[in-house]
């Protein structure tokens, strides 16, 4: 025994050449590259965790899809008060006008916000339950995109600016009722600005609608007499038409007893 381990010491001391060293490991890799080892397959378990990682991550991804899409939907219907409405205000609708900007132009695209404004607080300021905060927020969110619209249709040329400013005048006059609601609103909520561009474009909208009254009740005596005069002309040409009959009638009996 002490035989052999003195036999294994000796071995300890053996030392190869760099050119047997090099030739070794040149043998040992051509002998691993022509006996290639199968790379061992993924277990059962590996496989399951894939799996269920891609299935956890496509779940994942469907979920976050149809939470964005409600959100989103939900966003874009909300009203002024609304948790959600900051989002419609800042993300929803800036992306809808990058979608929507190559087909409208700019005055367009404000002139349409303004619309969605005045109808929002219509539904604000007429639901059972008016919320205080809602009303405010919409009688600020009015302001500004009525004045947008307004300094958009000073830009325009003489000859379009009539045109454009009846037709958003007229709008506005439908919304006569909620303007003055919203007056009443940020007077008490102590927005100064807001009740006095509010108090004013109530008191031009109001104007103009008495106006329009005015200008109607003055036409309809005229629209009246009109109506009588054609009444009358109507008759007179039905009497001229039957005499001019008769006249014939008379005309060709006589003929007819000439000839007889």
């Amino acid at each position: 025994m002490n035989n052999e381990e003195t036999f294994i010491k000796s071995f300890r001391n053996v030392k190869l050449s760099l050119d047997a060293r090099r030739r070794m490991r040149a043998e040992l890799s051509a002998y691993a590259d022509f006996y290639a080892v199968p790379a061992a397959g993924a277990s059962l378990l590996q496989q399951t965790r894939f799996f269920m990682n891609r299935f956890s991550y496509a779940v994942g991804v469907c979920s976050f899809l149809l939470m964005g899409g409600s959100i989103a939907y939900a966003g874009h219907i909300s009203l002024p008060g609304s948790p959600l409405y900051p989002v419609k205000l800042a993300i929803l609708e800036p992306v809808e006008r990058v979608f929507t900007i190559r087909e409208q132009t700019t005055i367009d695209w404000n002139i349409d916000l303004a619309y969605r404004r005045l109808d929002e607080a219509d539904i604000v300021t007429h639901v059972s339950e008016p919320s205080l905060k809602g009303e405010a927020q919409a009688a600020i969110r009015v302001v500004d995109a009525v004045r947008t619209v307004q300094k958009n249709i000073d830009a325009l040329p003489s000859s379009a600016r009539a045109e454009a400013t009846v037709a958003f005048n007229e709008k506005l006059s439908t919304h006569e009722n909620t303007l003055a609601r919203l007056a009443l609103v940020a007077s008490t909520s102590k927005a100064t600005s807001t009740a006095s561009a509010l108090n004013k474009l109530f008191t031009e909208v109001h104007a103009r609608a008495e106006r329009n009254t005015s200008s109607k009740d003055a036409r309809e005596p005229s629209r009246q007499q009109q109506k009588a005069t054609d009444e009358k002309n109507k008759e007179s040409r039905s009497k001229q038409q039957h005499n001019v009959l008769d006249n014939e009638m008379i005309e060709s009996f006589f003929d007819k007893d000439a000839q007889e």
